[in-house]
């Protein structure tokens, strides 16, 4: 996707090794590294990143796209939840604007952390949003 249109390269975080770590990702996006805690935590509580995407298939611009993806499992399931649960967070911080001609049902990218504790996410919190209605 980021291929696709050069101008969602920069609005659009994507997942990278970890130098040095073999066998370890971390999210990057606007000059910022998300790395997840989970790698060094011994458990019960771990901690993951994922990204939330939701933008113009760039293959088919009638369609849309939903990006629900953590650097582990727990991120992944942690992001899903938060759609499923706590969405208003991200509503919230949509911005809508007749001016910058975005709305609150419009495309966006997030990053989340994920809280991970007794068999169950127990939080999501929203880290990043930036708007991508005027990406196309």
């Amino acid at each position: 996707m980021r291929d696709r249109n050069k101008r969602l390269a920069d609005l659009v975080p994507y997942f990278d090794e970890v130098p040095g770590k073999p066998g370890q990702i971390q999210i990057r996006w606007n000059k910022g590294v998300f790395p997840s805690e989970s790698y060094d935590q011994p458990g019960p509580r771990l901690d993951d990143m994922a990204v939330i995407v939701k933008a113009r298939n760039p293959w088919a611009e009638q369609h849309t796209i939903l990006i629900v993806a953590g650097i582990r499992g727990i991120g992944t399931w942690g992001a899903a939840e938060m759609l499923k649960k706590w969405w208003k967070e991200l509503y919230d911080s949509k911005d809508s604007s007749r001016n910058r001609r975005t709305k609150k049902q419009g495309d966006f990218a997030a990053i989340v952390s994920i809280h991970f504790e007794d068999h169950d996410i127990k939080g999501a919190t929203l880290r990043q949003l930036a708007d991508l209605d005027n990406a196309y």
